[in-house]
């Protein structure tokens, strides 16, 4: 059980889930196979600050007719872990039949980008890149998913005081938000250790030993890590990310301002999810998010045992697909709201 105190104010409910009677009976068997999934293509879009790639996931001409989901990937992490997730066996046949993903890249995070040339936008800047994205794409509703700095950029379309042309209201687009692993303040690990970017060369494009350790505390925070983890900055650059890039966006996310105060009134009118891992590292400040937020409108769900929702996730879907669902053990959830 996660230790965090996740509040008295909030009614919880702890549930056994069973993947076979939740996933893998519930979305796949009423769906069947419907054929193979469209191919990811890629489109670029000039913001007022820069150029985002959105990855397609669909067939853009459909925007109307299937729920519209948009994606924004976490520092250190690529576009493709979304893509892995709606790819998963057991998801698949739901998304094809049903969905259209847009998944952004943040700029420069792709494999085999080049440097990134120029003032590397700010996570506000990216918010509201979003609301130009939607606008180009004429997007009228969609549900908003985030993971660590993509869920930052999430929330800072939602919060945005900066005037963007045209103008965007987030409630108006934005039916639902699921923020993973999202904090709305600078507290925490960022903040115990925020002297150190004054040494480091992020801004510049360096990405220093401490900078290599702060992204791996901000992955898995500083309990013992199993060694897949502990070899996740050598599969980072084996995949080919581009590190001057990286560590621009790193510089954009460590220099981020807090938005909590502006939480209740920006995100209250739709409904959000919260999700975190019972062992992730963020957990105290997803927990002082929670607070601050409409407790009509959101819901926080915590994995227990779990680290890296998204990931972790992939593996369970594409073990209960390898099963067929039979005997794959239940893990808990908490629910507050």
């Amino acid at each position: 059980m996660s230790n965090i105190n996740w509040g008295d104010d909030v009614q919880r409910m702890q549930i056994e889930i069973t993947w076979e009677q939740c996933l893998y009976n519930t979305i796949v068997g009423p769906f069947g196979d419907v054929g193979s999934y469209p191919l990811v293509t890629e489109q670029s879009y000039e913001t007022l600050k820069c150029s985002l790639d959105v990855f397609v996931h669909g067939n853009l001409e459909q925007l109307d007719d299937k729920i519209v989901f948009l994606t924004v990937h976490d520092v250190g992490k690529t576009y493709l872990s979304f893509v892995d997730l709606a790819k998963s066996p057991t998801l698949s046949p739901l998304m094809r039949q049903r969905a259209v993903f847009l998944h952004v890249s943040v700029p420069g995070q792709e494999a085999g980008a080049e440097n990134f040339v120029g003032d590397f936008p700010s996570m506000e800047q990216l918010g509201n890149g979003l609301a130009q994205v939607l606008d180009k794409l004429n997007v009228r509703k969609c549900i908003a998913i985030g993971e660590g700095a993509g869920a930052d950029i999430v929330c800072r379309f939602a919060v945005s005081l900066e005037a963007v042309k045209p103008v965007m209201n987030f409630q108006q687009h934005v039916i639902g938000a699921v923020l993973i692993h999202c904090t709305s303040t600078t507290h925490g690990i960022i903040a115990s250790i925020k002297e150190l970017f004054t040494n480091l060369l992020l801004h510049d494009g360096h990405m220093t030993n401490s900078a290599w350790n702060w992204l791996l505390v901000h992955k898995f925070g500083n309990h013992e890590m199993n060694e897949e983890q502990r070899n996740y900055v050598d599969a980072i650059k084996a995949g080919g990310m581009n590190e001057h890039n990286l560590s621009r966006y790193l510089y954009a996310f460590s220099h981020r301002d807090e938005f909590t105060d502006r939480l209740k009134e920006q995100l209250g009118k739709v409904d959000v999810l919260l999700v975190t891992g019972g062992k992730a590292p963020h957990n105290e400040n997803v927990r002082h998010m929670f607070n601050r937020m409409a407790k009509t409108k959101t819901v926080l769900l915590v994995a227990e045992g779990v680290v890296d929702v998204v990931a972790e996730l992939v593996d369970v879907l594409e073990t209960i697909e390898s099963t067929n669902g039979a005997d794959y053990p239940a893990t808990n959830l908490i629910f507050l709201h």
